[in-house]
Parts: C-alpha cells; sequence; structure tokens
C-alpha cells in the first residue's frame, strides 16, 4: 500500500485522514497561541500536500482500473485490437490509447463498446458494479 510520510493514500482512509487533519488544523489556528497557530499552519500544508498526492494515486488507480477492464473483457471475448476497433469502425491506435490507459473512451462509444463486447456499460467504468454482480 502507498503512503505520503506514513499516511496511507488508498481513497477512504485518505479522505477520513483529510477530514482529521483539517479539523485538528482548524481548532489550532483558532486559539491564541502562536505557537499553536505555527502549528496549525504546517499541519494545513502537510495536509494540502498529502490530499494532492493521494489524489493523484487515486486517478492513477482509476485509469489503470479502467483500461484493465477494457483489456480483460476484449480478450474475454477473444478479440484482438484489431478486431475491436474494426467492429467499432475505429482506427485500431484508438483501442490501443484506450488500453494504454493514454485517452478514455468517449461517453459516445461507451454503449456501442460494451455491445460489441457483450458486457454492461457499468462494467468498463466501475468494480463497483463486479462487486454488486458478485454480492447478487
Amino acid at each position: 500500500m502507498s503512503s505520503y510520510m506514513g499516511l496511507p493514500t488508498n481513497q477512504h482512509d485518505a479522505l477520513e485522514n483529510i477530514q482529521l487533519l483539517v479539523g485538528t488544523g482548524a481548532l489550532l489556528y483558532s486559539s491564541n497561541n502562536p505557537e499553536l497557530i505555527e502549528l496549525a499552519s504546517s499541519i494545513l500544508a502537510v495536509t494540502q500536500k498529502y490530499s494532492l498526492t493521494a489524489s493523484r494515486l487515486c486517478k492513477q488507480n482509476l485509469a489503470i482500473n479502467s483500461q484493465n477492464r477494457i483489456r480483460t473483457q476484449r480478450e474475454t471475448c477473444g478479440l484482438t485490437t484489431a478486431e475491436l476497433a474494426r467492429l467499432l469502425d475505429l482506427d485500431e491506435e484508438i483501442i490501443i490509447q484506450w488500453e494504454s490507459g493514454e485517452y478514455e473512451p468517449t461517453i459516445s462509444m461507451l454503449i456501442p463498446l460494451a455491445n460489441v463486447l457483450g458486457c454492461d456499460p457499468m462494467l468498463l467504468l466501475t468494480d463497483a458494479y463486479k462487486q454488486n454482480q458478485e454480492e447478487a
């Protein structure tokens, strides 16, 4: 698991920690003690860097998961990138860019992509769909 200054950067834990750090910083900042105000400023500066790091890592993980879902579903269907591109009337390079995470499919391509891959469009968007299907 990745971390920033010992703080976890996964989305759930990061949000909880950021909330606690901002609350602590605000409480300290409201005091009349200059040392506590300085400490609050330091905490808030670290919190800002932490939140930016956690946000960047969450976005990277989302892109990686999205590209893996497209590639996995394509491979499950036994299609090559060239075959999928032909079925969608696209250049193969576009499929390669989707699977590499360089670009994401547009909303207008999501339904046709899901139809060709024989899956629900939600499967291509989020792991939550997969978890819901497993629980059902």
